[in-house]
């Protein structure tokens, strides 16, 4: 009981954390990795209850998606779920994949803050040398 109730914690926690993270990144890419984590939540389901990769692609293809990369990426997620020997809930790896994902962007959105930021000019050397 102890435990269910201290990992229920742990988890109310961590997506607190992780709410108060995704105000960090664009809410376009938030909801992209939302979407995401959806389908590598849906794919470790399909997994758990037996389903086969392929059946799984081929209904993840027929999915009206409103990007027409959605659909590469959707696949792209499910091959790496089903080729994962994890055998946890579809929730916890929905939370894995949001995680991931929303720590993935907020070090891309730093890096092209570092690459935009003006470089310091030099100072301008001394006519007299001593």
């Amino acid at each position: 009981m102890r435990f269910t109730v201290m990992l229920g914690a742990t988890l109310l926690c961590m997506g607190a954390m992780a709410s108060a993270e995704a105000k960090d990144i664009a809410p376009a890419d938030l909801k992209l990795c939302k979407w995401g984590a959806g389908i590598a939540g849906q794919a470790q389901q399909a997994k758990l209850s037996g389903k086969t990769l392929y059946s799984t692609r081929k209904h993840l293809l027929e999915k009206k998606h409103p990007d027409p990369t959605m659909s590469k990426m959707a696949v792209g997620i499910t091959n790496q779920t089903f080729a994962s020997k994890s055998r946890v809930k579809p929730a916890v790896v929905s939370k894995t994949y949001l995680d991931g994902c929303i720590a993935h962007e907020k070090r891309q959105r730093a890096a092209t803050a570092l690459k935009s930021k003006p470089k310091p000019t030099p100072p301008a050397a001394s006519k007299h040398a001593h």
